[in-house]
């Protein structure tokens, strides 16, 4: 008997997951003629392609999906693996002082191999296994690199990295060796382009609970602001006073 549930909240945009339950095993439904027009018509059929060259290009690692399957131009299946996203596991019980270590390993074992994540710094794409050992997920985002140049290789390898050092520092501050500690708060930099971003960040320096980088950041910003609102506000003035 087969059964399916759905993993994740439909929303525009995005593709319907489900896992699907047989005799054989489990395996996760992504399909992407469900997540609205325009979606479904500039990349229903694009993302399932290169997620499936990624993952069959990836075959072989161990905590990457296996058996990636495409099921139609706009659906692809691959074999489910049990755990919790980290954002449920992180905060149940610790995680072992290996487990970013080895998480790190396996990143570096997919950009050898040619590729980049792209989405490693959200807690939901990275799987906290039933024997604890970490696996990556959802490589929708994922890219070859094969053919780019070294420097924008590295650019992307490195955001890869610093989403990990970001889960690290959340989720295991205590196994953060100080030389990447130092790392992120040099290059890591939150994008602040909206208001409510801005609003979050600056509550979380205030709190003493922001990075010592960020929060310079966030002041940098204000002060920017308070002089555009200065600036605006003496021109708005000017032709009133004369």
């Amino acid at each position: 008997m087969t059964t399916r549930e759905r993993l994740y909240r439909l929303r525009w945009g995005q593709a319907l997951v489900e896992k699907e339950t047989h005799p054989a095993g489990a395996r996760v439904i992504k399909d992407y003629s469900k997540c609205g027009f325009p979606g479904a018509l500039i990349y229903g059929r694009l993302v399932p392609k290169r997620e499936y060259h990624a993952l069959h290009s990836l075959s072989g690692l161990e905590g990457i999906p296996e058996h990636a399957r495409l099921q139609n131009p706009y659906t692809i299946s691959y074999r489910y693996i049990e755990g919790l996203p980290l954002r449920q596991a992180g905060g149940k019980s610790p995680l072992p002082r290996t487990f970013f270590t080895d998480l790190w390993e396996l990143a570096g074992e997919i950009h050898r191999r040619g590729f980049v994540h792209l989405d490693l710094g959200n807690s939901g794409n990275i799987l906290v296994r039933d024997d604890a050992s970490p696996a990556i997920i959802d490589f929708a985002s994922c890219t070859s690199t094969r053919h780019f140049p070294r420097r924008l290789r590295r650019a992307l390898e490195k955001r890869d990295r610093l989403g990990l050092l970001k889960l690290r520092l959340r989720y295991s501050p205590e196994t953060m060796p100080p030389v990447m500690a130092d790392y992120f708060n040099r290059h890591y930099h939150k994008h602040l382009a909206t208001p409510t971003k801005l609003y979050k960040e600056t509550r979380r320096c205030l709190n003493s609970r922001g990075l010592q980088g960020e929060c310079g950041r966030v002041r940098r910003i204000w002060i920017i602001i308070c002089v555009a609102v200065s600036i605006a506000t003496a021109i708005g003035v000017s032709p009133v006073v004369a």
